[in-house]
């Protein structure tokens, strides 16, 4: 059985715990047993630890999608995601930043386990960036 690691968003709790927890949405974790995967939450740590835990995994699962610069794996934003900044030409995200997302150091460590797409599959039904 293949070991996939998902990596986890924050909350805020409400009431006396009003504190931050991490989790996923739980349609992420039945996708991933449908196909007879198992998986580990991964909540943000430092480099010494992702370096001792992401070997022993078969995958990476990044939910979200906002946390993840698209340039980072040679891809464009999606046009709702961004706004061109009139008369400059640059791009900046409609989101705003979080804690949670990815540094430089963090994604340096997990840029190499990410495979390369495979061939095959349905044929696609929409395109994944408008052009």
């Amino acid at each position: 059985m293949h070991l996939i690691g998902v990596a986890t968003q924050y909350r805020m709790a409400e009431g006396l715990m009003a504190k931050r927890f991490w989790g996923v949405l739980q349609f992420y974790l039945e996708a991933l047993a449908s196909q007879g995967l198992a998986y580990v939450l991964l909540p943000p740590q430092g480099p010494s630890a992702l370096e001792k835990i992401l070997p022993h995994l078969d995958g990476l699962l990044l939910p979200g999608g906002g946390d993840v610069d698209p340039y980072r794996y040679g891809q464009e934003p999606h046009v709702e995601t961004v706004v061109k900044v009139r008369n400059t030409g640059r791009v900046m995200p409609t989101r705003r930043f979080y804690p949670s997302d990815l540094s430089d150091a963090e994604w340096a460590l997990l840029e190499p386990l990410i495979p390369a797409p495979k061939p095959g599959g349905r044929p696609a039904k929409v395109p994944l960036l408008p052009r």
